[in-house]
């Protein structure tokens, strides 16, 4: 609750006073990547990629970037929408529930990272560009004509 209270009920509305629509949920998406960076290192620290850990790392980083700030896109349509942070808070739990359960229980692995950052890539990209963002663009407006 409190991720979502900071990144979509109060970063992302006062990016979207300062900059244009796209602009502020790119930024917002990438702060929150950004957040989740001490959680993909340790990860790396304990699935190593290669031999090398900054090589691991560094292919972490850049291979996370892109499916990250297209999921941090859908949480900000989701919370757009439905106007309500707790609706946006249940999805993000039941997705991190959904993913690390199939994670442990089936046991793939890689392939569904693979899967998931392919889908939310592509879920994402569409939402930024097709998304109706008509409340947070009406806060934009809101913002600007005291």
């Amino acid at each position: 609750m409190f991720e979502e209270f900071g990144w979509r009920g109060y970063m992302l509305p006062h990016l979207a006073k300062q900059y244009s629509l796209r602009t502020a949920l790119l930024l917002h998406a990438f702060v929150w990547w950004a957040w989740h960076l001490p959680v993909l290192v340790s990860m790396c620290m304990t699935e190593k990629l290669t031999d090398n850990i900054g090589l691991s790392i560094t292919i972490t980083l850049v291979v996370s970037l892109i499916p990250s700030v297209m999921h941090a896109i859908v949480y900000a349509y989701i919370w757009t929408v439905t106007q309500s942070l707790a609706v946006v808070t249940v999805y993000h739990a039941a997705f991190d529930e959904t993913r690390d359960e199939i994670e442990v229980s089936i046991g793939f692995g890689s392939l569904v990272a693979i899967w998931q950052m392919l889908t939310l890539t592509i879920f994402g990209g569409l939402i930024l560009w097709k998304g109706n963002w008509q409340y947070l663009a009406a806060r934009r407006i809101r913002a600007s004509h005291p």
